[in-house]
C-alpha cells in the first residue's frame, strides 16, 4: 500500500478577493484557507483547500461527503458554489449529513499575486497537455519559488482523503467529482490511486463530468469516422504522433506515482472502482487551445467533448469486453458545457445525492412490491396501473422497478416501462396514473402484467402480477398519400418490437436540419441514426441495433424550431 507523508490540517487566515472566474493564465480570485500539510526532512509545505467542517475533528453525523475538484481555472470556491447550489435544490435537509471538501491546485502567478509564502504547492501548464495538476503530475520547485520537496497532486488527494476518513468515522458514501479540467483528474486519479485498496466501506464513488482528453486504457483509438471500432493506429499516424498513448493519453511511460504497478494491475482496479462518466448532451463546441487540439488529443476525436467522451465509453467497453458493472455512463440531457448547471441536472444531483450500492442478483432484501390495474383491459393500445413498494429494510439501495407484458403462451414478453429506484429505510411508495402502452404486433387476448422490484434486468427481489386483456397496441398510422405534416412527426417504427434492425419513417413538411438518436433507459446515447440535414418530403431510415443488448430503448428526433419527439422501441434478443 502506498505511503503517506505525515501531515495534519490547520486553519489559517488568509486574503479572500472578489469571486469570479479567472482564465488558467490569470491569478485565482480567491484563495482556500485551510492547509494540508505534508513534511519531509525537517521542512514541511502544504496544499491549500476548504471544507464544510473542520477536518482536524470527528463528525459522526456526517454519512456522506464530496470531494470536488475545481476547472481550469483553480477557483476552489465556484467547486464549493456548485455543490452546494446542487445540494440546496435538490433536498436542503441532507446538509445534517453531508459534507463537502474543495482542493487548490495553485500556479505560480497565484503566489506572486498574493505575496503568499515559500510553503505552499503550485504546479503549472505544460504545453499540448494542460495543467499538470490534473494529471499527477508532482508539484514544482523553480529558481524563483524553490521548495525543498514536491508532491504529486495525485499524492495529496491520497492524504486528503485519509484526512476525510479520520474526520468523518461513520460515512457511508464517499464521492470525487470534478467537472472539465476537474474531471481530467478524476478520471485519472480513478485509474491510478491506491488509498481505498484496503477499504471495504464506505462506499467510493469517481463521478467525472466532460474532460476534454481522456486517459485510454489501451493502445487502440477508433477508426476513421467510426465510433465503435477501434485499432491501433497506422505506422504513419504513430509516426506523427509518437506520444499518442504516453501518460496522460495512455498508460506508457507513467509517472512515478505509478511505481509499483503494472498495467494489468490499473486495468483490474479501474475495472473493479464505481466510475459514472457524465457527458452533456449540447457539449459539442469544436476544440480549441493546445491540450485540446495536441495530436495526442484529436486521436481521441476530432470534434467536441461530446464526442471524445462517447468514444472514450466504447473504448472501455472494448477493452474489457463489455461494460464493467461499475462503470456507468450519463447523458445529461439538454446541457452544454456549463458545471453549475450539469451538478444541478437530475442526472448529477441523482449521482451526486442519492446514488447507493445497486441492488445484485440473488439478494436477500426486505421489499415488496404491490399492482393495482383499474381496467384490466386495453385502451387504445395502453394499459393503465398503479405500483406501491415498501421497504422495511433499514439499508438505503439503488435500483429499479419495471412492469413487462407476457403472452399467455409465454412466448412473448414486453417491457414497456421502468423507472430508477431510491430504497430509503421505511419506504412506502405509491404511485398512480402509470401507463404501459402495448408495443405493437404483440399477441392479442389475455396476457399477464408483472411488475418488478429490484434491479432491472435480473435482480427481482419481488413482485406482483395481474391478468390483463389485450385488444389493442400502440400503432401509428401513415399520414394519408401525399400530404404533409404541419411539423415534422414519426410516423411509423415497423417492426417494433425488433431483432437487430427496424425502419423509421418521418414525415417533413420542409427540409431542415435532423437529428435522430438511440438513449437506453438511463439516458445514455447508444446510436446515432442521423444527424445533418434532410430534404421535405417521407424520409425512411434503418435502425441498426445488431451490437446492442436487448431491452426497452427510446428514439429520440429532433429539429430546430422546438420539435423534440420520443418514442419507445423494444429491441427483443
Amino acid at each position: 500500500m502506498r505511503r503517506f507523508g505525515c501531515m495534519v490540517a490547520v486553519i489559517s487566515v488568509f486574503v479572500f478577493g472578489l469571486w469570479g472566474p479567472a482564465a488558467a493564465w490569470e491569478p485565482v480570485d480567491s484563495l482556500s484557507i485551510e492547509r494540508l500539510w505534508f513534511y519531509e526532512g525537517g521542512d514541511s509545505l502544504a496544499l491549500a483547500y476548504g471544507a464544510s467542517h473542520d477536518l482536524t475533528q470527528q463528525h459522526p453525523e456526517i454519512t456522506r461527503v464530496i470531494i470536488n475538484i475545481h476547472g481550469a481555472s483553480r477557483e476552489a470556491e465556484i467547486a464549493r458554489a456548485n455543490v452546494n447550489s446542487a445540494a440546496n435544490q435538490h433536498d436542503r435537509e441532507m446538509w445534517d449529513h453531508l459534507a463537502t471538501v474543495y482542493p487548490q491546485f495553485l500556479f505560480t502567478h497565484d503566489l506572486e499575486a498574493y505575496d503568499l509564502t515559500d510553503s505552499l504547492l503550485y504546479w503549472h501548464n505544460i504545453a499540448d497537455i494542460g495543467p499538470s495538476w490534473c494529471y499527477g503530475y508532482p508539484s514544482d520547485s523553480y529558481s524563483e519559488h524553490p521548495r525543498p520537496f514536491t508532491r504529486s497532486s495525485f499524492t495529496c488527494l491520497d492524504s486528503l482523503a485519509v484526512l476525510v476518513l479520520n474526520a468523518f468515522p461513520n460515512l457511508e458514501n464517499f464521492v470525487f467529482a470534478g467537472h472539465s479540467a476537474g474531471a481530467r483528474m478524476i478520471q485519472r486519479y480513478a485509474m491510478a490511486t491506491r488509498w481505498d485498496e484496503n477499504l471495504t466501506t464506505p462506499r467510493i464513488l469517481y463521478n467525472y463530468a466532460n474532460p476534454a482528453v481522456y486517459a485510454y486504457i489501451g493502445p487502440e483509438r477508433h477508426v476513421g469516422d467510426n465510433w465503435n471500432q477501434f485499432a491501433i493506429p497506422d505506422p504513419g499516424a504513430i509516426a506523427d504522433c509518437p506520444a499518442y498513448d504516453d501518460w496522460p493519453f495512455g498508460l506508457q511511460n507513467l509517472l512515478p506515482y505509478f511505481d509499483g504497478l503494472t498495467i494489468p494491475e490499473i486495468l483490474d482496479q479501474y475495472r473493479a472502482r464505481h466510475v459514472i462518466q457524465w457527458i452533456s448532451e449540447l457539449d459539442t463546441a469544436a476544440m480549441s487551445g493546445g491540450s485540446q487540439i495536441s495530436c495526442m488529443a484529436m486521436m481521441s476525436g476530432e470534434l467536441h467533448r461530446k464526442q471524445r467522451g462517447l468514444i472514450y465509453y466504447n473504448h472501455v467497453q472494448y477493452t474489457f469486453g463489455g461494460e464493467p458493472e461499475t462503470f456507468v455512463q450519463a447523458i445529461v440531457q439538454n446541457l452544454g458545457h456549463v458545471g453549475n448547471a450539469v451538478y444541478r441536472s437530475p442526472i448529477g444531483r441523482y449521482y451526486l445525492f442519492d446514488y447507493y450500492d445497486p441492488i445484485s442478483p440473488g439478494e436477500d432484501v426486505d421489499l415488496s412490491g404491490e399492482l393495482d390495474v383499474p381496467n384490466p383491459v386495453t385502451v387504445d393500445g395502453i394499459i393503465s396501473f398503479e405500483i406501491t413498494v415498501t421497504n422495511t429494510g433499514e439499508e438505503t439501495r439503488t435500483g429499479d422497478v419495471w412492469a413487462e407484458l407476457v403472452s399467455s403462451d409465454g412466448e412473448t414478453r414486453a417491457v414497456g416501462w421502468r423507472d430508477p429506484m431510491i430504497y430509503t429505510p421505511a419506504l412506502d411508495s405509491t404511485r398512480a396514473g402509470l401507463e404501459f402502452p402495448v408495443p405493437e404486433g404483440f399477441p392479442l387476448g389475455t396476457a399477464t402484467l408483472v411488475f418488478n422490484v429490484g434491479a432491472y434486468p435480473d435482480a427481482v427481489v419481488a413482485w406482483d402480477e395481474v391478468e390483463v386483456t389485450v385488444t389493442s397496441t400502440t400503432d401509428v398510422a401513415e399520414e394519408p398519400s401525399g400530404q404533409l405534416p404541419v411539423t415534422p412527426r414519426i410516423v411509423r417504427i415497423a417492426p417494433n418490437p425488433f431483432n437487430a434492425s427496424t425502419r423509421v419513417t418521418l414525415s417533413l413538411p420542409r427540409a431542415t436540419a435532423l437529428t435522430l438518436r438511440l438513449y437506453d433507459v438511463l439516458g445514455r446515447e447508444v446510436l446515432t441514426v442521423h444527424d445533418g440535414a434532410v430534404a421535405a418530403g417521407t424520409c425512411v431510415w434503418t435502425v441498426n441495433a445488431d451490437r446492442l443488448a436487448g431491452g426497452v430503448y427510446f428514439l429520440r428526433a429532433s429539429a430546430p424550431g422546438g420539435y423534440d419527439e420520443v418514442r419507445k422501441l423494444l429491441l427483443v434478443p
